[in-house]
């Protein structure tokens, strides 16, 4: 009886470690913990709301992750993001290569994107510094938008006054 208990308890433990290996093989798999990986870096003025840990792409293939945000040490340097792109995509990663910042759908979470590079410019060192694509924004866009809307009712306003006055002209000139 005590024998029986011990080993469905030895059981027990068996399948539980058995099932935590396989959950972490499969999260590390996930996260491409297990593959080989190459450094590139790429720089930005601005990150928008990029963080470590985001998804990195080449040419739309899952390859690693943001590892590291470097802050500027002054407001006129920017900001050096270091990737870890798996191994088997760096033939893709040119010195022409660059790396934009996407979002996953309307709201979803930013990415960043390599492009594949050009035949004949060359692979990209380990520990490479690639050329970015300023982060769009949509705060940007309403921005530029709201100015644009200001102009265009400063322009009507004065379009009125010329208007008026060209009416005024019209109308003495017909008396």
């Amino acid at each position: 009886m005590q024998s029986s208990k011990l080993a469905g308890a030895g059981a027990f433990v068996v399948v539980g470690i058995l099932l935590f290996t396989a959950g972490l093989f499969m999260i590390g798999e996930r996260r491409m913990l297990f593959d080989d990986r190459f450094e590139v870096y790429t720089e930005y003025e601005a990150l928008g709301q990029l963080q470590v840990g985001a998804v990195v792409r080449v040419a739309g293939a899952d390859a690693g992750e943001v590892t590291n945000i470097q802050i500027p040490p002054s407001p006129a340097g920017k900001f050096r993001v270091r990737m870890e792109v798996r191994e088997e995509l760096h033939g893709l990663v040119r010195t022409d290569s660059v790396a934009s910042t996407q979002t996953e759908g309307l709201v979803g979470a930013l990415f960043i994107n390599i492009g594949a590079g050009s035949e004949s410019a060359p692979e990209v060192p380990e520990g490479g510094t690639i050329p970015s694509r300023e982060p769009f924004s949509m705060a940007d866009l309403l921005a530029q938008m709201s100015e644009t809307v200001a102009m265009v009712n400063e322009t009507v306003e004065d379009l009125r006054g010329d208007v008026e006055k060209a009416v005024q002209q019209v109308a003495l000139t017909a008396e």
